[in-house]
């Protein structure tokens, strides 16, 4: 059987990746996340979107995608065909209160995101009475939507011209803030329908977590929807008194969980490391030791090849006494040896 290679998507193998790199299934994490944590660890938990909680929403998302597949993948149809077509009924269905469209209080740029989303009705209604303020501060997080299938790692050329849609994300974190600093929210989506991304506050430069909604033409199974639904649905946003949500959890344990992968590897290669220094030190003395000897049993040609012969050189050990025609005969002679064939 041929032995299975070492990569970055296989969560159970130890590799030489980056802190929370990696690409499985619909899944692909870039130092948001664990992916060996995501895979292994949340499908467990209690939290975990169950099989009975999904499939019905599974089915109907994936219904809907199809009738408009056609249209959603025409150049004539813009973002707002994408939001109102497929972005809103995924939304509905993951549990959000959606406002479009609000400029954030404390932005410097015109730009503005496409949605302030709500975890529930009384925050809802209480924004949307409200001045932009409180409206972002009721608010759980905000999606930035793309045209179908718009790459979301190249520059807008029509809606946003001259932005990448992640810095479009990372403003609205930077300036997620009021005026005494304190922070609306500490996550951000970033969505064309097809790839989910999230985003968080205080992380790397290009940080992100993506869901692959759908690859190539291919809706995601029921199972890789349920990681979908845990993620992304409003109850992962709900802040608890101390201000933080499932998605801040989550991250806390899934890279510390790496973090101790990565140190157990990290001891592991060091101990190795040290073995080899250890047995080369203990080779050289026992080189040293022997060559000693071979100085006191000089006189005794036979027992210096033998000695010579029970250590090796890269790995290779000199050849030992045999009787043949093309056997060396080692004379020693005080300092020096003379080869004699």
């Amino acid at each position: 059987m041929p032995r299975q290679r070492r990569t970055a998507a296989n969560p159970n193998q130890l590799g030489l990746i980056l802190q929370g790199e990696g690409f499985e299934g619909a899944l692909e994490t870039r130092g948001l996340f664990s992916l060996a944590y995501l895979s292994r660890h949340l499908t467990i938990a209690p939290e975990f979107a169950s099989a009975a909680e999904c499939g019905a929403i599974h089915r109907e998302i994936g219904e809907i995608w199809h009738r408009h597949l056609r249209a959603l993948s025409s150049r004539r149809r813009n973002e707002a065909f994408t939001c109102s077509t497929l972005l809103e009924p995924i939304l509905d269905r993951l549990g959000w209160r959606l406002i479009p469209q609000e400029t954030m209080p404390n932005l410097t740029t015109r730009k503005k995101p496409d949605y302030c989303l709500f975890t529930s009705e009384t925050d809802y209604f209480a924004a949307a009475e409200a001045d932009a303020s409180v409206l972002f501060r009721l608010s759980a997080t905000v999606l930035e939507a793309k045209r179908y299938k718009h790459s979301l790692d190249q520059i807008s050329t029509r809606e946003t011209p001259g932005w990448f849609p992640s810095q479009q994300v990372q403003d609205y974190l930077d300036h997620a803030k009021d005026a005494s600093g304190r922070r609306f929210f500490n996550w951000a989506i970033l969505t064309n329908g097809s790839v989910w991304r999230l985003y968080a506050d205080r992380s790397a430069v290009g940080a992100y977590f993506a869901f692959h909604l759908v690859k190539g033409n291919q809706f995601c199974s029921l199972e890789e929807f349920r990681t979908f639904v845990t993620l992304f649905r409003a109850s992962a946003f709900e802040r608890d008194q101390a201000g933080s949500c499932l998605l801040d959890s989550i991250r806390e344990h899934s890279l510390s969980r790496d973090a101790v992968r990565r140190t157990v590897f990290f001891d592991m290669k060091t101990d190795f490391v040290a073995g080899l220094l250890r047995g080369r030190h203990q080779l050289m003395d026992g080189l040293e030791d022997r060559l000693n000897l071979l100085v006191v049993t000089g006189n005794s040609p036979l027992q210096s090849r033998e000695l010579l012969g029970q250590f090796p050189v890269r790995g290779r050990h000199f050849p030992q006494a045999h009787k043949s025609a093309h056997d060396l005969d080692i004379h020693l002679d005080c300092t020096r040896a003379v080869q004699h064939a």
